[in-house]
């Protein structure tokens, strides 16, 4: 539930549909810390999420990230070279369809004749994809998403949770460990920010199943403790709260640090 943005990595979507804080203007919000492991990382990732009136601020080891969905803004933040960008989501999809056009670019020039053609036929799938614009993100209608309650509980941090699965058109994707017995508030606008978060994905004829009506209601329910997520080659990642805590947040927690400059687009390692 980190959100680590090499390349629009939302680990965190299930815990935002509650965090707002009750009085316009309050110093409080919520501070909720967590461990992510597996799918590819060696070492659990860790992470913590700040939430006040529709701001959200991820910060990590070298990065953090600030959404602020009132703006329709990203900020992303370089902690090491103490740099900043902003930018809408749209900016952000543009910069990173950008560099993958100029990687690929360098890519071709290095190829031998055996990887050459392929890589070149990726080129002109993300030529077309670009000049498609937004026909290529719009959504042709929803995957099929069914969620099973199972009779499996547990305990995470003294709250009883009990364990979902959720499935998109017929495949298991990821399992929640989900409590009833918490009360982060309930007006949190994760409908805007699933909007926000797939204005700033790469595209896909259907949306995302975290979108569907399915998904949200079971959000509503509760407050996940635990997620399992499920990738197609079988590997999982599974994030852990670990702690969650209701504190003052300063407004200029989610300001750009004043000795921050601006700074180009921070192209994303590892992006293919």
């Amino acid at each position: 539930m980190i959100l680590n943005m090499k390349f629009v990595n939302f680990r965190l979507l299930f815990l935002l549909f509650y965090l707002t804080p009750s009085l316009l203007h309050s110093q409080t919000g919520w501070v909720i810390s967590e461990v992510t492991s597996g799918a590819g990382t060696n070492d659990g990732i860790e992470s913590v999420l700040y939430i006040k009136e529709n701001k959200i601020k991820s910060v990590e080891k070298q990065q953090a990230f600030i959404i602020d969905l009132s703006r329709w803004q990203l900020t992303i933040l370089d902690k090491h070279n103490k740099g900043y960008w902003k930018g809408t989501p749209g900016e952000y999809l543009d910069s990173v369809r950008e560099f993958a056009l100029g990687y690929l670019g360098e890519e071709i020039k290095r190829a031998d004749e055996n990887d050459r053609p392929y890589l070149e036929a990726m080129y002109q799938d993300l030529m077309l994809d670009i000049s498609l614009g937004n026909e290529v993100i719009s959504f042709i209608g929803e995957l099929p998403v069914e969620i099973i309650m199972t009779d499996e509980y547990d305990r995470i941090l003294g709250y009883p949770v009990n364990r979902f699965i959720v499935y998109a058109d017929g495949i298991r994707v990821e399992e929640i460990w989900l409590t009833r017995e918490t009360d982060l508030g309930d007006t949190y606008d994760y409908a805007k920010f699933r909007a926000f978060t797939d204005e700033m994905s790469w595209g896909s004829i259907f949306q995302d199943y975290r979108s569907s009506e399915t998904y949200i209601h079971l959000q509503k329910q509760g407050l996940p403790l635990k997620t399992i997520g499920i990738n197609e080659n079988g590997t999982n990642s599974i994030t852990h709260v670990v702690s969650i805590e209701k504190t003052d947040i300063p407004d200029s927690f989610f300001q750009v640090p004043p000795d921050y400059q601006p700074m180009e687009f921070p192209y994303p390692e590892g992006l293919f």
